[in-house]
């Protein structure tokens, strides 16, 4: 009689433990679908948002110039999704050149935006 309720106890541990996980797992489903869904939305918009970089060559160009209080050019700038992380790249950044010497420029620098904050 001992081992036959030992061996229904246990039976009934294992049938709640399944239950949990049979209630449990549809959400954690959803939840991980969800996510994967709102990652590729977000890599797509991002995409999507990098063919307009260029359109923001002369005002990245002022900014450059009020930051570093010289004039500068930009001959090209592209923006690319590497991942979940958006590049940009400015290409031939021209500085003025001091009197008789020629004009120093980056041909590729490249930078990735990590964090976003503006002064107030």
């Amino acid at each position: 009689m001992g081992r036959h309720s030992l061996l229904a106890s246990r039976l009934t541990m294992a049938s709640t433990h399944s239950s949990r996980w049979r209630r449990l797992f549809p959400s954690l489903w959803w939840t991980a679908a969800i996510i994967l869904l709102l990652m590729a939305a977000y890599v797509v918009v991002g995409r999507q948002l990098m063919l307009l970089v260029p359109d923001y060559r002369e005002r990245l160009e002022h900014l450059f110039e009020e930051r570093i209080q010289t004039p500068l050019t930009i001959a090209e700038l592209n923006g690319t999704m590497s991942g979940l992380v958006p590049q940009f790249v400015a290409r031939q950044i021209r500085l003025p050149a001091p009197e008789g010497e020629g004009s120093p420029f980056l041909s590729h620098p490249g930078f990735k935006v990590e964090e976003w904050y503006e002064d107030d």
